[in-house]
């Protein structure tokens, strides 16, 4: 469920905001539902800037309950699904809000695996995942780099 702070509006000044806001309580959601994540790098300044796109790791038994609630959250705060493809082992959701032509682009991973090669088995980066903000990260910074 979207923040009751948060305010959807159609102005570029705005446009920031709405991103934050979507971001903060999928955020939420994800820990109210005590789902098995981490963002895997440039996490530092989320949810307040986004650089290019969000990386997320979910537990695959997850990814479907995650979609589902990403498409209620999209809904709810004004953005519409503009592209969603599926590769090897994560899914890329890019997010239009429009008329202020704000994108979001999420890369949602259930692997680390491209192209069939398994870099480091997933339950291993939840098992040693730390709390950040409001939001999961691996344990080791180095292994985000590396990812």
């Amino acid at each position: 469920m979207i923040s009751s702070e948060c305010k959807f509006g159609n102005n570029s000044s705005e446009a920031s905001n709405i991103t934050r806001c979507f971001l903060e309580s999928m955020f939420a959601l994800l820990n109210e539902r005590q789902m098995q994540y981490v963002v895997l790098r440039n996490y530092e300044d989320l949810p307040d800037v986004v650089d290019n796109d969000v990386d997320l790791l979910v537990a695959s038994g997850n990814m479907k309950q995650v979609e589902a609630e990403l498409a209620i959250l999209a809904r709810q705060s004004g953005f519409l699904l503009l592209r969603k493809v599926r590769r090897f082992r994560y899914v890329s959701f890019w997010y239009l809000l429009p008329g202020i032509a704000e994108v979001l682009h999420l890369d949602i991973w259930t692997a680390i695996d491209i192209k069939g090669i398994r870099w480091i088995d997933e339950k291993e980066i939840f098992a040693r995942r730390k709390p950040y903000k409001q939001f999961f990260v691996p344990q080791d910074y180095s292994l985000a780099l590396m990812l």
